[in-house]
């Protein structure tokens, strides 16, 4: 629920988008699959996975904003939200 309602409250480990630029200048973003001494596995959406040697990057750092965007409720009414709420509670 939290992750809907203040998506950018906290963002777990797991879902959090690595951004890295490389020495020839390309910004890259996705998520860490995997690291080792040599280089890095990037998960990207929509594309092949990438691997990465370090050599080639030339910084990384992890983004702070979820991906699930803000305000998804915005135009619900209140019915409308507990209705959500419930529906998913009702799935554990």
């Amino acid at each position: 629920m939290r992750s809907i309602l203040t998506p950018n409250a906290g963002v777990e480990s797991g879902y959090r988008t690595l951004i890295v630029r490389t020495r020839e200048g390309e910004l890259l973003d996705g998520f860490l699959a995997a690291e080792d001494k040599d280089s890095i596995l990037l998960r990207r959406k929509d594309r092949e996975d990438l691997r990465l040697p370090r050599l080639d990057i030339l910084s990384m750092r992890f983004d702070q904003v979820s991906l699930m965007p803000e305000g998804l409720l915005d135009g619900f009414t209140d019915q409308q939200v507990s209705d959500l709420f419930t529906y998913l509670k009702s799935l554990n």
